[in-house]
Parts: structure tokens; sequence; C-alpha cells
């Protein structure tokens, strides 16, 4: 069983809930943990990550009870074994529009017979080969590492079925925000056909066994998780510190106003 599947089972019919991370913050991380979420995804297809931390986040999630999920940008045998070796506890690859790129994730990430992920004993990934045999390493890694691929285009979809088919792959994350942008719709993350063909996605995934990752705002967890959705990424570190931000200077200006209030009519 999967880190991944594992969580999953302790949640009660709840969707896992999680914040994506776009820098090296490793008080993010803690306060994520402190307030209760359950994932962290650490992205690495727009951010500026380094290989090197990106081990680092995944070892803190880990002694925090984190799932971790690397996103790497693309399913190239470097990225996928520098991301394996990382620890992970998911992988996940954007625009997947073909079950070859799965397979490619899956060939790359896995020790035979599943994979041809090359042997190598001096990781996190295989606890530097201290506490287990090197005869045990490869089963145990295939055995935690979760795959996932994100259909978020018109040809993912037109495809899902076969990306779905591909063994190995455990989920399959809907990527809403460039599903709109393809349908000519920017933004518009709620449109309805970006809603019908999200939701077409979902249902033909789950037929197929696997689990369903999604972004969206706290205010719709409660209609993802009547969809299906095994975990729910909620917000970024960036869009904290906006909301932080934005809230105290919008608290500001409301004292002004208040105080400029009271100076005009000061017998209220």
């Amino acid at each position: 069983m999967t880190n991944f599947e594992q969580i999953i089972s302790e949640q009660e019919g709840r969707p896992i809930l999680g914040m994506a991370v776009h820098r090296y913050n490793p008080d993010f991380l803690e306060m994520m943990a402190m307030f209760g979420f359950k994932a962290v995804w650490i992205e690495m297809e727009h951010g500026l990550l380094r290989f090197d931390q990106a081990a680092d986040l995944c070892r803190i999630a880990s002694g925090l009870g984190l799932l971790s999920m690397i996103r790497i940008p693309v399913a190239r045998r470097d990225t996928v074994s520098y991301a394996s070796e990382c620890g992970p506890d998911m992988i996940d690859v954007p625009m997947v529009e073909s079950a070859q790129t799965a397979r490619d994730l899956v060939h790359f990430a896995k020790y035979p017979p599943q994979g041809r992920r090359g042997f190598y004993c001096s990781s996190r990934a295989e606890g530097f080969a201290i506490n287990e045999s090197l005869q045990d390493i490869p089963q145990r890694v295939n055995s935690e590492l979760a795959l996932a691929v994100q259909i978020e285009s018109q040809a993912g979809f037109e495809h899902v079925e076969e990306i779905c088919s591909v063994p190995g792959i455990d989920a399959i994350f809907v990527g809403r925000g460039d599903l709109s942008l393809d349908l000519g719709v920017p933004g518009e993350i709620d449109h309805p056909e970006v809603s019908r063909i999200t939701e077409e996605i979902m249902r033909i995934a789950k037929l197929n066994g696997k689990r369903i990752i999604i972004p969206g705002s706290p205010n719709s967890a409660a209609h993802w998780k009547a969809k299906g959705a095994d975990l729910l990424f909620l917000a970024s570190d960036t869009s904290c510190m906006t909301a932080g931000l934005r809230g105290n200077l919008d608290a500001v200006m409301q004292s002004y106003e208040q105080a400029a209030s009271n100076h005009n009519h000061p017998g209220k």
C-alpha cells in the first residue's frame, strides 16, 4: 500500500487537505501541520525550488506527518530520477495527453518488474540502505511511492480512458486552471464546460480505480468531497501571504475611514 492510500484510509471518507509550496520555507510546513493539514504539494514545474531543497521539504514533511507530493515539469528519466531520490510520497507530472507519458513516469519511477528505475541506495528514498537489505529496497520503494498524472487539456480529456488504464498510475490530478485556458475561458475554473469535463474525468478515473486530486478553494471543499475527491489542495504559501497582506492593508484602510468618520461626526 502506498503512503497515499494509507493516509486516505485514515480520513473516514473526507478528502486529504493540503497546501502547495512554491519556495523553500520549512516554517510554512510546520505551521500547516500545526493547523491540521495533511499534505504538501512541492511545486517544481513553475517554482524555483532545487532538488536538494525538495528533498529537505520531503524530510520535514515526513517528520511532521504530512504527505509529500513533488510536481515535476516532465516525465523524463533525469527529472523523474531526481524527484524519486528526494523520497516523496508521490510524484506528479503535468499536462499528460497520452498513455505513453503515463507509462514513461511509471518506467522511470518504479524498480523492476514494474519499471526500469536505476538502482541506487545512497538517497533518503532508499533510507540510505541503513536499516534494510539491498534486496528489500526495490519492493518497499515500489509499494510506498504513488504516481499521479495531470489531465488539464482537451487532448488529455480525449485520451483519458487510455491514460487511466496505465498500470502503476495511482491518481489523476485534474488541472482546472490549464483546462480553462485550453477551452478559451482563462481563469474561469467554474465555467460550465470546465466543470462538465472535470466531472467526466473524475467519473472515468474512479471507474478505473484511480484516486482523484483536485485544487479548489476552501468554500468548494464540500462540493469536491461530494464529487469524490481524495486529495484537495486549497491554497499555497503565495496565496496565504497575499491574503495576509491584503487583510492587514484592508484593516488599516478601514481604521482610517472609521477615524475620519468619527472626526466628521464627533457627536455620534
